[in-house]
């Protein structure tokens, strides 16, 4: 795709999730705790903090 841009389709997976309430209500309070916008973020911030915690 040189020169091409990607769409945003292109950049992205959609994935659905169950979550048990408690853990639902787990990332809640984190974002609130971070100031982060919304829960699709929030989740996204959590499992990288989670790859890099692994990794380490």
């Amino acid at each position: 795709m040189r020169g091409e841009h990607m769409s945003i389709k292109d950049r992205n997976t959609h994935i659905m999730v169950m979550l048990p309430v408690d853990l639902d209500q787990q990332i809640d309070k984190y974002q609130e705790t971070h100031n982060i916008r919304g829960k699709n973020e929030t989740i996204r911030a959590l499992i990288k903090k989670g790859l890099e915690t692994d990794i380490e």
